[in-house]
């Protein structure tokens, strides 16, 4: 602050003035002058006590000089002992009132401290009166003396208020007699972090202040509400040197700190990042330029949805070179961006630091010593308004603030309590942790908190998943949030006036979806929720899309590398020899695998007749050369891996008396177990690990070597080929919840909307649909089921036909955002198929669904 730079100005002044000393006519002057000099050279090495010593040794053999008591007064009010730094100025002054008229100025920001706002504001206009500027420096503090007046009179205003709440309760199972700091709670209030200056992985006693330096710790409450015996979080988290002023994210997974000094950061303190991973914090990450700075950059806080972030700062462009309040917002592709000064009314010319941004994402919590309080800094909190502005910052009141240091604070989502750190009475006290009922009128807006699992349906085992929280209305990502990898927990908030979809989503499972609306004039909520997610069929996840494209794309390279029809199979080439005939009906362009290359298909008695459009890349046209064999046994021991043409061939083998005996793995991007499942064979004998596919209207369907095909192959997908010749005489048969590594018990889909008796989507719906999109475009091996059910209202006929148009209608959305329609079937069961009682409202909404049931391929 300008101030103190003021007053080691005015005291290098007085040593150049030794006249002075002379004037005060007593026999030791000269002495005394010895011991202020020594003084003044401890107190610029910070070396206080020392200094104390020698300013109290100046004082006593000169009596009636005011300097060495004015240096006094000046340590102590360093040393935040306001009593004596008080005494010290009014004792210099007493002496000789125009000494210095510097000492009415410090004498009024003391006053202020304790609570004594009208000497404050006396002594003060003293000082203003009494001033005679000589230069800018102080016209400069003349206008501070008056910005201090107002400010005191503000502070008279604010202490004439009643109290607002009871009194906060010390949290003395976890304080010491460190400072223990900077608190930090997930949303349902139940675990808590905070900084601590006692013991932890610092074990090295610093000697001025007797602390070990800041760790992080953490603590919960028991089954009774109270908090246990807090632990230093583990490494990487903390180490050896500074870890403090952490903020946890919602749902408790990511966690935002500051760290100072650290050879990756870029200033004096800088913000980092670390994420939970089951139950371990990975080592912090600076999160770069532009959110850090050259500067002091501190205090981090984020929004629930994770998106918007503030933090304290010292960088340029802060009011007075002061610390001020930024914020920073999250782009699309996760960088933040370039932080801006949240300006007035919010920043003041001193210092505002420890921000806290609520649940609602509106309430900001800070604490600051450049707006009227009761202390050196007072909590305050301002609302963001619908104009883009905030609000004058209101003090939170007796008895939350207090006489000393009010900083840091966290509020859970119920927005009901504070916890906060104060060295109440005595501001040479460390600070402590505190708890509080919040007053009403300083309470964030309401939220509703969902707390809940994410597992597996099957196994009941817990899922790390993503969950996402849409707006329905507008179908926008409002937030994302993380499900604990070890537990399943999760917890996300909703603010008022809006209809949520959450959505839960996790590699190799199906998504799950629920909703929930929120209306305007409810309270805080809390609702238990746990999220099912259904496995994907075991086949699904060998054969992803791009693992397909994959397989296309080698299979291409081999092809391209030449053909040698001496029946050799030299690098890459395909080859063979015989007496059967390929005649290729359809269009075979240049790259295609065997038709149009010089492939020959080896068959005694078979045809080969395909009579469908074959792309370059399709695998029928690969079919079309390879081997197709009368007598022939092929046997198999070894690897089956994609740019293998053995066993590329040995997987397309149709044969009328054959025996295919396959005893080996065959990894995910084997073209073998691809064709395993489609191979049939009248006479011979098809023993697979990987299952069998018999199917009437499939692609190899071989009585004596045929290969009858009358479908479009597209080139985008080599399993997506496959699935064309599915075994349809009737609808696909499901045989309870789990068939061959499947669930087919149905996965219900809470967010698909109709209006009451109409088939139309409505579309609140496309959200939920789209994430299903997104599944079956990266899986194309994938093939479902829709079931649309209804109530008992109306005839059975008319419920039957509502229902079928109601899945069509499904289907129809998926296939015009790009999903094969052959993948999706329709079936409509009326009110055949009830989940709850007719009898009821509740029970018919409930029976009014649509179901997706994973089927065979």
């Amino acid at each position: 602050m300008r101030y103190w730079l003021r007053l080691l100005g005015a005291i290098a002044l007085l040593f150049l003035s030794t006249p002075l000393f002379a004037q005060s006519g007593k026999v030791n002057h000269a002495a005394s002058l010895a011991h202020a000099r020594a003084g003044f050279d401890f107190e610029q090495k910070k070396e206080y006590k020392y200094a104390l010593f020698e300013y109290d040794t100046a004082a006593k053999l000169d009596s009636t000089y005011p300097y060495p008591l004015e240096r006094i007064g000046g340590m102590y009010q360093v040393l935040k002992n306001y009593p004596l730094a008080i005494s010290s100025y009014e004792h210099a002054i007493r002496l000789d009132s125009m000494f210095d008229v510097y000492n009415y100025y410090n004498l009024g920001l003391s006053f202020r401290i304790v609570q004594k706002f009208d000497s404050a504001v006396f002594a003060l206009r003293q000082f203003i009166q009494r001033m005679d500027p000589v230069d800018k420096a102080d016209s400069a503090a003349m206008v501070d003396a008056d910005w201090w007046i107002k400010f005191n009179l503000g502070c008279i205003v604010e202490f004439a208020k009643p109290k607002n709440t009871e009194e906060p309760v010390a949290l003395a199972e976890i304080n010491s007699k460190y400072n223990d700091f900077a608190p930090t709670e997930t949303a349902d209030g139940n675990t808590l972090f905070f900084t601590s200056s006692r013991p932890g992985t610092n074990t090295k006693q610093e000697i001025e202040t007797g602390d070990y330096g800041e760790d992080l710790f953490t603590t919960h409450r028991d089954s009774l509400g109270h908090w246990v015996k807090a632990t230093p979080l583990p490494p990487p988290l903390n180490s050896v040197d500074d870890e403090g002023a952490a903020f946890v994210t919602a749902d408790g997974q990511t966690m935002y700190l500051s760290l100072c000094r650290r050879a990756d950061g870029m200033g004096d303190c800088d913000i980092y990042v670390s994420h939970l991973v089951g139950d371990l914090w990975t080592r912090p990450q600076p999160l770069g330029h532009p959110l850090n700075s050259p500067a002091w950059d501190a205090n981090p806080t984020v929004t629930a949805d994770g998106l918007t972030m503030y933090f304290s700062s010292r960088r340029h462009g802060s009011l007075d070179s002061s610390e001020d309040i930024y914020v920073s917002y999250k782009s699309t592709d996760g960088a933040w961006t370039k932080p801006q000064n949240l300006g007035e009314p919010v920043n003041t010319r001193f210092n505002e630091r420890s921000p806290f941004i609520s649940a609602d994402g509106k309430t900001l919590y800070f604490s600051s010593n450049g707006h009227p309080g009761f202390g050196n800094h007072d909590l305050f909190m301002s609302r963001h308004l619908d104009d883009g502005t905030w609000s004058v910052p209101v003090n939170l009141g007796r008895p939350i603030n207090a006489y000393g240091d009010d900083v840091f604070l966290t509020i859970p989502a119920s927005g009901d309590k504070i916890i906060y750190s104060s060295q109440r009475t005595d501001a040479r006290a460390p600070l402590n942790l505190y708890e509080a009922k919040l007053p009403l009128e300083f309470r964030p807006g309401p939220v509703t908190l969902v707390a809940g699992m994410v597992y597996d349906k099957e196994t009941l085992q817990p899922v790390g998943a993503e969950v996402d929280v849409n707006d329905l209305k507008t179908n926008q990502l409002v937030a994302v949030y993380h499900a604990n990898k070890v537990t399943g927990k999760f917890y996300i908030t909703l603010g008022t006036g809006k209809e949520y979809g959450v959505t839960a989503i996790a590699p190799g499972y199906a998504p799950f979806s629920d909703h929930y609306t929120v209306p305007d004039t409810i309270s805080y909520t809390e609702v238990t929720h746990d999220l099912p997610l259904s496995r994907l069929p075991n086949y699904a996840s060998e054969h992803t899309l791009d693992s397909l494209k994959q397989i296309r794309d080698s299979l291409l390279a081999l092809a391209n590398a030449g053909n040698n029809n001496n029946g050799n199979h030299p690098g890459g080439n395909l080859g063979g020899k015989g007496n059967g005939n390929n005649n290729p009906n359809g269009n075979h362009p240049s790259d295609s695998l065997g038709g149009g290359r010089n492939g020959n298909n080896n068959s005694n008695n078979g045809n080969n007749n395909p009579n469908g459009d074959h792309a370059s890349d399709s695998l029928f046209a690969l079919m079309n050369g390879i081997n197709n064999s009368t007598n022939g046994n092929n046997n198999s021991n070894g690897d089956h891996s994609s740019d293998s043409l053995l066993a590329l061939m040995n997987g397309t083998n149709n044969s009328n008396r054959g025996n295919n005996n396959f005893n080996s793995g065959h990894t995910s991007d084997s073209l073998f177990a691809l064709m395993n499942g489609n191979n049939n064979s009248n006479n011979g004998n098809n023993n697979s690990n990987n299952g069998n596919n018999n199917s009437n209207n499939g692609n190899n369907n071989s009585n004596n070597g045929n290969n009858n095909s009358n479908i479009d192959h597209s080139s985008d997908s080599l399993f997506a080929l496959m699935n064309e010749g599915d075994n349809q005489n009737g609808q696909p048969k499901t045989n309870g919840p789990m068939q061959d590594g499947m669930d087919t018990s149905g996965i219900e889909l809470h967010n698909v909307f109709f209006d009451f008796n109409k088939s139309t989507l409505r579309t609140e719906s496309y959200n939920e649909l789209n994430y299903w999109v997104d599944l079956l475009k990266k899986y194309p091996a994938l093939k479902i089921e829709i079931d649309g059910h209804t109530d008992s209202v109306g005839t059975a006929a008319y419920n039957q036909k509502l229902s079928l148009a109601r899945a069509e209608a499904v289907r129809a959305y998926l296939v015009a955002q790009g999903v094969n329609a052959k993948r999706l079937v329709p079936k409509g069961f009326g009110a055949t198929v009830p989940k709850a009682s007719n009898a009821t409202e509740e029970g018919r909404q409930r029976n009014r669904r649509t179901e997706f049931r994973f089927i065979k391929t």
